[in-house]
């Protein structure tokens, strides 16, 4: 049996006709388990889908939008708090075989965004954020119970083999992060969905990244799919689904 894990940026959904739209595309792409970020509580993936984990409000003043909401029809073990509970939150899930896999939805500071006190120059606000979120992600995979453990979300930053948004600099960080984690990133170069679908336009700069011993069971390859619908466009950031064997 297959376990699918859906990520995509919904460019905040703020038009009632973009928030069809988007609905239409996640009911008809139906992972298991959906990280959106810049989402809203108000646009759920279909029926029988429940909002698991959620980030503060912190986006605009309006308590309808998060930075990162978690959606699965599948049974959950409640939301873990998180270091950074503004842009990040993190649920248990239960896949169908009974295993445990924590899954954690992100978002890495972009360009010229500020994060607490860090600025974005040099890619200090990316890396302080980054080094916060990564004490949950080996805290999470070290913890007894918990059987594997997703990161997904837009990290801003790509990891393909050669530049495309951010830098060389938070590339190389992430990778080293990722790795040191043990976790690996499915939507990296070569495999990178969005590369392959813009050809060679553009790259992944929303990853989903599972434990090793996860990644090792994926099934098939990366997907990404064009942020439109009815000639509209839904948002600036393409969607990507993985799956995997369960195990």
């Amino acid at each position: 049996m297959q376990v699918s894990i859906g990520n995509w940026n919904l460019d905040h959904a703020k038009q009632l006709e973009r928030r069809e739209g988007i609905r239409s595309v996640l009911q008809r792409e139906r992972a298991d388990i959906w990280v959106l970020t810049e989402s809203r509580d108000s646009v759920c993936p279909g029926d029988g889908y429940r909002l698991v984990a959620k980030s503060s409000p912190g986006v605009r003043d309006d308590a309808d939008e998060r930075w990162v909401s978690i959606w699965t029809h599948l049974p959950d073990m409640g939301e873990r708090k998180t270091r950074d509970d503004e842009f990040s939150a993190c649920a248990l899930l239960v896949l169908p075989s009974g295993a445990r896999m924590a899954v954690f939805g992100t978002v890495l500071p972009w360009c010229g965004q500020r994060w607490r006190d860090h600025r974005s120059a040099g890619g200090a606000a990316f890396e302080a954020a980054l080094t916060t979120q990564a004490a949950d992600w080996r805290e999470l995979a070290a913890e007894p119970g918990i059987d594997g453990l997703c990161v997904a979300g837009d990290f801003n930053q790509d990891l393909s083999d050669r530049h495309y948004y951010w830098s060389s600099v938070t590339r190389e960080s992430l990778r080293a992060t990722l790795s040191d984690c043990g976790l690996r990133a499915l939507t990296a170069h070569p495999a990178d969905p969005v590369r392959i679908l813009g050809a060679g336009e553009r790259a992944c700069i929303d990853h989903i990244c599972l434990s090793a011993h996860v990644a090792a069971r994926q099934h098939g390859s990366p997907r990404a799919w064009e942020p439109r619908w009815n000639d509209m466009v839904l948002s600036d950031h393409p969607g990507i689904l993985v799956s995997v064997h369960d195990a």
